[in-house]
């Protein structure tokens, strides 16, 4: 919506600056939007059992518990920091 305005040379309303979006995914959603990541090797990584990752992805068991989640979020975010250090020659 922002872009549009700023796109088109018009003014941004006041309601729409300064405004903010913060993303959140369940674990299906997650692993479909980024389907490149390989569930077996990320789910030895997270210390998880891949056949159960693989049903949190596909969405046959609606439950997992808070420390699953915990294991998979420690596993994205030091991924995430590991690839934000990657420098290419």
């Amino acid at each position: 919506m922002i872009a549009s305005y700023t796109g088109d040379n018009k003014e941004v309303p006041e309601e729409l600056k300064g405004i903010t979006f913060e993303y959140k995914y369940d674990i299906a959603s997650f692993f479909d939007y980024y389907d490149f990541i390989n569930i077996s090797r990320f789910a030895a990584r997270a210390g998880i059992n891949p056949s159960l990752l693989r049903q949190y992805k596909s969405g046959t068991t609606n439950y997992i518990s808070e420390s699953q989640m915990k294991k998979i979020e420690a596993a994205l975010h030091k991924i995430g920091s590991e690839l934000s250090d990657v420098q290419l020659v």
